[in-house]
């Protein structure tokens, strides 16, 4: 067995790699580091994403507004464009294993809608049905993607500072210069779930 960043490499670069199993390996490496940083990263990832929490940039997905009409099943809602676009920007909080799985099967679709957002919803246009915000499943592909990404770009990292690894272990050295080092940047982590449901809540009031 060589370097354990290198192979992390290759399995980021290996598209018959889940990115669970590519997770699994990144948080091995992180924890015999001690990168504090990208370790909660992949723990998050790994878990998902608690409701009040900052999320990463690529967890943000947009959706179309649908009411359930008992008669003809889910029907688009027609609100105007600039209150669509604020709320059907989505977090989405769920585990890496659930978007894999979700991803696998290609008649799914994510659903989301806070309850405060839909009540405000009905009040506007005096709704009477259940309405929510339907995410077309392709776009959790991009998830995976960007997951992916990080976990290369984190390796690359690692080693052009000189940390390679070696069998299952890293020497005391490169661990010293690994916390040397800040990796928040390729986390991608800008906009919090909170600060966008503030900016939903305020149009829908508006």
């Amino acid at each position: 067995m060589g370097s354990l960043v290198l192979e992390l490499q290759r399995d980021a670069l290996n598209p018959e790699i889940s990115v669970l199993v590519l997770l699994r390996k990144a948080l091995f490496v992180a924890r015999k580091v001690n990168i504090q940083e990208f370790q909660q990263w992949v723990e998050k990832e790994l878990n998902g994403y608690p409701e009040k929490s900052d999320i990463p940039q690529y967890r943000f997905m947009f959706g179309e507004l649908k009411a359930h009409n008992p008669y003809h099943g889910w029907i688009p809602v027609r609100v105007p464009s600039q209150i669509h676009d604020s709320i059907s920007k989505r977090p989405i909080h769920q585990p890496i294993s659930e978007i894999e799985t979700l991803v696998k099967n290609k008649n799914a679709s994510l659903i989301t809608m806070p309850p405060k957002l839909e009540e405000l919803l009905r009040e506007y246009d005096y709704i009477p049905f259940e309405i929510k915000i339907h995410i077309d499943i392709s776009q959790a592909k991009g998830v995976l993607e960007a997951v992916r990404d990080v976990v290369l770009n984190w390796s690359l990292k690692l080693e052009e500072y000189g940390i390679l690894g070696e069998e299952m272990s890293f020497s005391q050295e490169e661990k010293q210069i690994a916390a040397k080092h800040d990796y928040s940047s390729l986390l991608q982590i800008y906009i919090g779930q909170s600060q966008m449901q503030n900016s939903s809540s305020e149009s829908q009031s508006s």
